[in-house]
C-alpha cells in the first residue's frame, strides 16, 4: 500500500493459494501504518528599517500558510501562520501562530551651516540655523544649550518625522558683549560751581559701572 498525506492507514495482506502465515492461520490481515507529519520551525520574524518600498517581515516556507507579513510604513504588524496538514511545528502542535515584526526609522543625516559669533546680551542666545537633510525637507526641532553666558555653545537639530530620525550638533561662539556708552553734561568755562553728567548705558542697559574723575586741561 501507498500514501503521501500524513496519516494513520490500514493495509490488508491476503495469502497466495497454497501458502499460510507463520501462525498457521490463512486469513487476511489488517496491517496499520502511519505517515507522521512532518516537523517545520515557526517562522522568525526579521529586522527591517523603512525603505519606502513594500517588506516581508516573516519569510513564507513549506508546510504553512503565512498573512499579515507584508508592509511599508513603519510601525508594528502581526503575521498569522498555520501550518497545513501534513506538517505541524517542532513542538509537535498546530497550533496558530502570531508572529509580531516591524519596521523601523531609516536613519537621515542632517546638516547645520556654521553659525557666526554671537555677543553676549544677558539673555539666552538663539540665533537663526540653516539646516538640510538628507532625505531632503524633513521636518526637524531646534534646542540650544549652554547659550547665554560667554563660551561655547550648542544648537542640536533632531528629525521629527514619521519615517526617518537623525540628530545633528553644531557649537557656535558667544563673545564678550558689546556695550554702547553716551554722556552730556555741563558745556562752557569755569564758573566755580558744581555741575553733574548724564551718563547713559545701552546694549545691554545693565551690568556696567560708572566711575567719575577730573581732568585738568
Amino acid at each position: 500500500a501507498t500514501a503521501t498525506a500524513a496519516g494513520t492507514y490500514t493495509a490488508t495482506a491476503t495469502l497466495a493459494s497454497g501458502y499460510a502465515w507463520s501462525d498457521g492461520t490463512t486469513g487476511d490481515v489488517s496491517i496499520v501504518w502511519v505517515i507522521d507529519k512532518a516537523a517545520v520551525a515557526v517562522p522568525a520574524a526579521a529586522t527591517l528599517t523603512y525603505t519606502g518600498s513594500a517588506q516581508t517581515g516573516v519569510a513564507s516556507g513549506t508546510g504553512y500558510t503565512i498573512t499579515g507579513n507584508t508592509g511599508t510604513k513603519v510601525g508594528t504588524y502581526t503575521a498569522t501562520a498555520v501550518v497545513d496538514e501534513n506538517h505541524s511545528w517542532t513542538d509537535s502542535t498546530a497550533l496558530v501562530q502570531y508572529i509580531e515584526w516591524s519596521i523601523g526609522k531609516a536613519t537621515a543625516t542632517v546638516n547645520i551651516e556654521n553659525i557666526s559669533t554671537q555677543h553676549y546680551t544677558g539673555s539666552a542666545i538663539e540665533p537663526s540655523v540653516t539646516v538640510t537633510t538628507n532625505p531632503a525637507d524633513l521636518e526637524y526641532t531646534v534646542a540650544y544649550s549652554n547659550n547665554t553666558e560667554v563660551g561655547t555653545a550648542t544648537v542640536t537639530v533632531t528629525v521629527k518625522d514619521d519615517s526617518y530620525e537623525g540628530t545633528g550638533t553644531a557649537e557656535f561662539t558667544i563673545s564678550n558683549g558689546k556695550m554702547s556708552v553716551s554722556a552730556s553734561g555741563y558745556e562752557g568755562g569755569y564758573d566755580g560751581k558744581t555741575h553733574g553728567i548724564t551718563v547713559e548705558v545701552t546694549t545691554p542697559s545693565s551690568g556696567a559701572t560708572v566711575m567719575y574723575g577730573t581732568s585738568e586741561g
